[in-house]
């Protein structure tokens, strides 16, 4: 398998995978919605796409990620983790060639002053052999929900 591009996504909202440009490092402002743990909560939409070439039927690849930060692993049904630093996720393609893509969010929340970065390393495998990585920076606003202005239901820092 060849996979000849990486990059990060962007959306309108209801639509995902075109790629702007690389981006590693990711504002976390609510712009958007997403449902987590059954309810529907201000985040920011990111993730990960990439042409493949020559895959086999039911091509699987295992991501596992760590940060620096810690946070909850939410799903649109349940909470998974109330607070992890590190995980995997894997997902499957194929056969042939195609584009793929992998969406992600972050819930909008604040940070301490100075603590607004929040450090992520993503390192993927097939077969057990490494085929791509990338390091993210989420930067969370400092402000608390008192000082934001709703527009329309969507926080605006």
């Amino acid at each position: 398998m060849k996979i000849p591009s990486l990059g990060w996504p962007c959306t309108d909202g209801k639509t995902f995978g075109l790629i702007c440009f690389e981006q590693t490092e990711i504002k976390i402002t609510g712009q958007s919605t997403c449902v987590a743990d059954e309810e529907e909560r201000p985040c920011t939409w990111y993730g990960f796409t990439f042409r493949y070439k020559n895959a086999s039927p039911h091509t699987t690849i295992v991501c596992r990620w760590i940060n620096t930060s810690g946070g909850a692993e939410v799903n649109p049904f349940e909470t998974v983790n109330e607070l992890t630093y590190s995980g995997t996720f894997a997902f499957s393609f194929g056969p042939g060639d195609g584009m793929f893509f992998w969406p992600q969010y972050s819930i909008l929340g604040f940070s301490e002053p100075g603590e607004e970065r929040h450090y992520s390393s993503t390192v993927c495998y097939h077969n057990d052999k490494k085929i791509f990585a990338f390091d993210r920076v989420t930067v969370r606003p400092v402000n608390s929900e008192d000082e934001l202005i709703v527009l329309d239901g969507v926080f605006e820092p």
